[in-house]
């Protein structure tokens, strides 16, 4: 009786949990809709890297914005949770995403780093493609 509690503690903890998912490993990259290359390059220990060719994004990170994701697998949309950015200028900015795999080289994203915390629920006209980068 004892192993079966405590492996439904461990499985009630983890429900809901965000993961790095293999599907999402990799880079890729998108175009906004004022024409600026967003890319995005998921690792597999759960770091990203996050890059705009905008010339104050560049100025501020020019290697990028590195943070910490998590995703939550659902049909048909993905949650996706970017943290713990390490740059000051966004420590306290977390972006809340939703995305959704259309095959292993493409996925649509929308989504804004905020303080308040604020997941679009569907996606908007500012959603972008990604393809993946090989």
């Amino acid at each position: 009786m004892i192993p079966f509690l405590i492996l439904f503690a461990c499985v009630a903890a983890t429900q809901g949990a965000g993961i790095v998912s293999k599907d999402l490993v990799g880079e890729w990259k998108g175009k906004a809709r004022d024409g600026i290359e967003i890319r995005y390059t998921f690792k597999e220990d759960g770091k990203v890297i996050w890059q705009v060719e905008e010339t104050g994004f560049r100025s501020m990170a020019p290697d990028g914005l590195e943070g910490v994701y998590v995703v939550e697998i659902g049909k048909p949309r993905w949650k996706l949770d970017i943290s713990n950015f390490k740059h000051p200028a966004f420590s306290e900015f977390k972006f809340e995403g939703i995305l959704q795999m259309f095959s292993k080289k493409r996925m649509k994203m929308d989504g804004r780093p905020s303080r308040a915390g604020e997941r679009p629920k569907r996606f908007t006209k500012e959603a972008i493609v990604f393809q993946r980068v090989e």
